[in-house]
């Protein structure tokens, strides 16, 4: 009866080994799926405002001054243009487009990156934007 009792007892705390090795396996795989979505989508907001820099500078060479907002790259303007067929979403502001700031020197395009903060400026950019600023 002893014996019984004892097989019992190290079945039970084996199923509960095995059950917190899998949690910890499951949480650890969580975290890592985290980390490969959080920089797949860094990438794609650096594509995306690579993207939009490109035709802002060739916005600017064709018609000599940068454009008021990111929907005047979508717009046909005398013999120029459309830039873009569409502004891009910000990956991590679904719904919002990136930010776009210019005065007549420079201009800088970034997305709010994962804190969803907007503290970049026309000389650099902030914590966790994701962006380029033009030179």
């Amino acid at each position: 009866m002893l014996k019984r009792r004892f097989r019992a007892a190290i079945a039970i705390s084996e199923v509960i080994g095995y059950l917190s090795f899998i949690a910890l396996f499951i949480t650890i795989g969580g975290i890592g799926i985290k980390g490969i979505s959080d920089y797949s989508t860094n990438q794609q907001a650096s594509a995306g405002a690579a993207a939009i820099c490109s035709a802002v500078t060739q916005y600017h060479a064709e018609m000599h001054e940068y454009p008021d907002n990111l929907s005047d790259l979508t717009e046909e303007n005398g013999q120029y243009g459309p830039w873009l067929l569409s502004i891009p979403d910000d990956p991590w502001n679904p719904g919002n487009s990136y930010k776009y700031l210019h005065d007549t020197k420079k201009f800088v395009v970034y997305s709010v990156g994962p804190n969803k903060t907007d503290s970049s400026s026309l000389d650099s950019i902030g914590d966790n934007n994701i962006g380029f600023i033009s030179h």
